[in-house]
């Protein structure tokens, strides 16, 4: 890529490449995106490589019912692709597919004032755990972090455009001692 990758807040990760597929260099990638298929058609992801980004330009991007085995341009062997294990598949932002009207991407979550029904507010969002049942998010308070289950009984709006998040605390949530 000629000068210098685009900001990571101008990213999003869709994927982790988990290891070589086969002789002529594909790669098997694990996806972080509900509808993988929508992103087949890609002509060029970035790679996060030991913490720099890299663009490279797409052969074939395929999904294969559990995973993508993507191919790139320079990538011709098994042991190149083995240099990219581990790596991240981010695309720019503008070729995320597009949301249905209250859905958001995790990631827009970060950084949004956290305010409990009053409006008083809690803390910023600082990240979202992915656990199997439902997801949580980190909160950063004046005392600690805070841990919100992101269920409807909790968390009562998302509004990413006014960057904020209205939950209604269970009992004993806001306790500093809990």
């Amino acid at each position: 890529m000629s000068g210098r990758p685009r900001d990571y807040e101008e990213l999003t990760w869709i994927g982790s490449i988990t290891g070589p597929h086969g002789l002529k260099g594909e790669l098997k990638v694990a996806p972080q995106t509900d509808d993988p298929e929508y992103y087949e058609s890609l002509e060029a992801v970035f790679l996060e490589v030991e913490d720099r980004l890299r663009r490279e330009w797409v052969e074939s991007f395929v999904w294969r019912g559990s995973h993508w085995l993507l191919a790139l341009k320079g990538v011709a062997d098994r042991t190149a692709a083995e240099t990219l294990k581990r790596a991240r598949v981010l695309i720019p932002d503008e070729q995320l597919k597009p949301l249905e009207p209250g859905e958001f991407f995790l990631h827009q979550l970060i950084g949004c004032t956290v305010l409990d029904l009053n409006e008083i507010r809690l803390g910023t969002l600082t990240g979202v755990l992915e656990t199997g049942a439902n997801n949580v998010y980190e909160v950063q308070t004046e005392s600690g972090e805070l841990l919100v289950p992101a269920v409807p009984h909790i968390v009562k709006q998302v509004d990413v455009a006014q960057r904020r998040v209205v939950i209604d605390p269970i009992p004993g949530m806001l306790d500093e001692d809990a």
